[in-house]
């Protein structure tokens, strides 16, 4: 695999999404969207494993 290539892996459920990215087989981030009610809250997982969490 080109270790320069970049992956977008997407798991669309019913109450949310997530998604990740990968550069050939290294994570550099994931995002995870959830629907509750009229909010919805996302969480960034970041390369280093640190999350950082908000709410519209």
């Amino acid at each position: 695999m080109n270790k320069d290539r970049l992956i977008l892996i997407t798991n669309p459920g019913s109450s949310s999404r997530k998604y990740a990215l990968y550069r050939g087989n290294d994570f550099l981030c994931s995002l995870h969207f959830e629907f509750e009610g009229k909010k919805v809250i996302y969480t960034l997982k970041k390369l280093d494993g640190s999350k950082e969490k908000r709410e519209t």
